[in-house]
């Protein structure tokens, strides 16, 4: 048996990452993607009212802080403490009211369903073990509100890539697990603004929710 520290399931896994300063995959900042659909106008939000939005693998939460100076309700979740501590530092001293809640994003979402206008994705899918992609995939599905979107940053893309996390990503296959499950594609691209590390290697996709059950 791997030791629990070997196994990116389980929080240990990640805790030992945090406690160790071995954060490569955080960019230091909001998701320059992200950011770039926020300034253009082109990212979704809910028809009426503030866009409830979902953060799942949120990390130190810069995107989570993003939104909340956005207006958004938010919440992030992590399996693990370490780096919810900062971004609930964070946010206090900005003054920004965030949820951040400490949990297996697989055993959160079955738990609220229809409760979220938007998931974000990005690092996540590819830091769980492929095995749990289809659970992962089908929680968003549940946890959006009808007509909600999942805007989906997927990374690493290529069939270059070995081993993990993060595993690698094929968006064709992503298209394929999200439209099986009633999530429609509505935007495709590699985008412009990509971190100089990751440009090339990661694809936007956005799906929207049907608003019928």
């Amino acid at each position: 048996m791997r030791p629990s520290w070997d196994d990116p399931s389980l929080p240990e896994y990640w805790s030992t990452a945090y406690q160790a300063n071995a954060t490569g995959w955080d960019l230091g900042g909001e998701t320059p993607v992200f950011r770039a659909l926020h300034e253009r106008g082109e990212m979704p939000l809910a028809s009426s009212g503030r866009t409830h939005v979902l953060v799942p693998g949120c990390g130190f939460g810069h995107d989570v802080l993003g939104w909340a100076v956005r207006g958004a309700v938010v919440t992030g979740v992590d399996i693990a403490p370490e780096p919810l501590l900062v971004l609930q530092r964070r946010a206090q001293e900005q003054g920004l009211p965030v949820t951040t809640v400490q949990a297996d994003i697989l055993e959160f979402l079955p738990a609220h369903p229809e409760a979220f206008d938007l998931v974000l994705e990005y690092n996540f899918y590819c830091a769980i073990p492929p095995s749990n992609r289809d659970a992962y995939m089908r929680g968003i599905r549940d946890t959006l509100s009808p007509g909600g979107f999942l805007v989906g940053l997927f990374f690493p893309t290529g069939r270059r890539h070995r081993g993990g996390p993060p595993f690698a990503v094929d968006p064709a296959a992503v298209i394929s697990q999200a439209e099986g499950l009633g999530l429609r594609l509505v935007r495709r691209h590699q985008p412009a603004e990509s971190h100089p590390y990751r440009a090339g290697v990661e694809e936007l996709l956005i799906f929207q929710r049907g608003r019928t059950a």
